[in-house]
Formats: C-alpha cells, structure tokens, sequence
C-alpha cells in the first residue's frame, strides 16, 4: 500500500514545480489492533473504482500513457509481454495482486482494508490488524 501511495504521489505531481508533498504514516496500537494509516496527495480516484480495485488483475496502471484508461490484466494475450518485454525491465506494479492480496493478508489477521479516496486529491488508506494477545501481554504479529 505504500508503494501505491509513493507512486500515485509521483505520477500525480510529475510536472509540478512545487515539488512532491510527502506521504504520512499514522501507527497506534491499542488493546485489540494495530492501525496504520497512509495518506497520500496522489491525485485519489474516482468513486466508481472503488469496487474495482479489490478485484484480482485489475489495474490502474496498465496503461500508464493514458491515465483514463484503466483495465484488467489481459493474461491470455499480453501478460508474457508484460512481464518479460516491458520497457521497465524492474516493473513492480500493474499486475492487480497488490491491494486485493494486502486486504486478504488484513482479514486473515482479523483485521481490514480501507480506502477513503478525494478525487483529484488524494487518499487515505487504513490498515487494521488484530492483536494476538497471551497472559496480559501484546504479541504483534
């Protein structure tokens, strides 16, 4: 969730002069969870994606040229090329197992996965882990 935060913090303010704003990491840890909260200025997203991007091979990066453009992984036809051929040669985003795997890692730690979006702005994405707790003492996982 932090590299989708940098990176939507960078392509949204490439052509900025003001520089880029920096991403905030909120940690509290209380008797029953683990919270952390990633605020970004990434530009956000529209509501309609929302719904979409807990869905497995869905990407907002895909076509990074065209920013409107946003698709599912087509492994049938390009996915090869993706992985092999594409001009970044270290790519490490765009496959669309990122955010639904860290909402899966999130309720397997009985906790969640939340994002509150501002379009044109940025976002703010909770992540919440439950605390294993053993004789009155905390152990994090």
């Amino acid at each position: 969730m932090l590299k989708n935060a940098f990176r939507a913090t960078v392509e949204h303010h490439r052509y900025s002069d003001l520089g880029l704003p920096s991403v905030g990491v909120t940690i509290a840890v209380n008797e029953d969870e683990l919270v952390l909260r990633i605020r970004d200025r990434g530009g956000g997203m529209p509501r309609a994606l929302l719904d979409k991007i807990f869905d497995y091979h869905f990407s907002s990066n895909n076509l990074a040229n065209e920013p409107s453009l946003l698709s599912y992984t087509d492994f049938e036809n390009h996915f090869h090329d993706q992985l092999v051929t594409h001009d970044s040669t270290n790519r490490m985003s765009g496959y669309g197992f990122g955010v639904p795997t860290s909402r899966a890692y999130c309720e397997y730690l009985n906790g969640s996965l939340t994002i509150e979006t501002m379009y044109g702005i940025g976002s703010d994405v909770y992540v919440r882990v439950g605390l294993l707790t053993s004789e009155n003492r905390i152990v994090r996982l």
